[in-house]
């Protein structure tokens, strides 16, 4: 961790207990922290990880916004995702199999229902779990989890259009902004626009732009 780091996710930290941001406030953007701060979006990711690490922040990941968090549910949270990332580690849950539902872990560990959620949406955020239409979540192997990520944005952007957040014609956001939304590789994110290509979803216009069909 760099002092940079430190200084951009410290400066948050006081703005909460401040009062200038609340619990359930939405966290700026790495983009936004990039721009306020002066430092690389990679530096600003990882300062936000960082308040994720220390329960300051909940949420994130698959299109969410992170929150602020207040103390007690933070902490909760970050526990909750480090005893069911033990319970993986350790062999528990293996590879391949199916994870417990949520009502299951909420017994089993008894943390609360949006604790255990929140903490399953960042093991599928790290590529830990996966969870697709239809199915149970899974602990993932290294193909499982690169395929899962890549249908984590073709998901995202397929209701995006469905729901009239994008619309017929509309250009298709930067693969450096869907980098930054979903937090994922430009490898990710290119075979995941290929996809929504080969589904119709998208197209090219004459200039070779992507847009929505």
């Amino acid at each position: 961790m760099t002092l940079t780091t430190e200084r951009v996710a410290a400066a948050l930290e006081q703005r909460l207990a401040q009062g200038t941001y609340s619990p359930g406030d939405l966290v700026p953007s790495a983009g936004d922290l990039s721009a306020e701060f002066g430092v690389a979006v990679g530096t600003a990711r990882r300062a936000l990880a960082l308040l994720d690490a220390r329960g300051t922040t909940i949420g994130g990941g698959q299109g969410r916004r992170r929150r602020f968090a207040d103390k007690d549910q933070g902490t909760d949270l970050a526990t909750a995702f480090d005893r069911i990332r033990a319970h993986i580690t350790n062999g528990m849950h293996p590879s391949g199999t199916d994870l417990p539902s949520e009502a299951d872990l909420v017994a089993a560990t008894g943390f609360s229902r949006y604790a255990v959620r929140e903490a399953l949406a960042e093991l599928e955020r790290i590529g830990v779990l996966v969870n697709r239409p239809g199915r149970r979540r899974q602990v993932a192997g290294d193909y499982e989890a690169a395929t899962a990520r890549y249908e984590q944005i073709v998901s995202a952007i397929r209701d995006d259009v469905w729901q009239g957040r994008l619309a017929p014609g509309a250009r298709t956001p930067t693969e450096l902004a869907l980098c930054e939304r979903f937090e994922m590789s430009r490898v990710t994110v290119r075979r995941a626009l290929a996809e929504l290509e080969k589904m119709g979803v998208l197209v090219r216009d004459e200039a070779g732009r992507r847009i929505v069909a």
